[in-house]
């Protein structure tokens, strides 16, 4: 039994919830999403958050890639690809000044 969702199914997910988001020259139909991490310490909790969206597995979308959300660049640092179609991609704010 085949765990990947058809072309089709993909498509309707993200064509549902979805939005544009061009990447390297090329468009794609992407959910954003966010996890909440929550990190206890002895003086508290710590809340953080990783941030993603998901979308049809490309090889065009690799870690390093970078886009822009809202006017400022992302850049893509880890992708997690469960092998049904979708892979999220994680991201975080582009430093100029720590990433080549």
């Amino acid at each position: 039994m085949a765990r990947a969702f058809s072309k089709s199914q993909c498509n309707a997910l993200l064509n549902s919830f979805g939005e544009p988001l061009e990447i390297n020259g090329q468009e794609f139909t992407v959910i954003f999403e966010e996890v909440q991490i929550f990190v206890e310490e002895t003086d508290g909790v710590v809340l953080d958050y990783k941030y993603y969206f998901s979308t049809i597995s490309d090889p065009v979308i690799s870690i390093g890639s970078l886009f822009v959300l809202k006017g400022i660049t992302q850049i893509i640092y880890s992708m997690e690809d469960d092998l049904s179609g979708i892979t999220n991609y994680f991201y975080r704010k582009k430093d100029y000044d720590s990433w080549n």
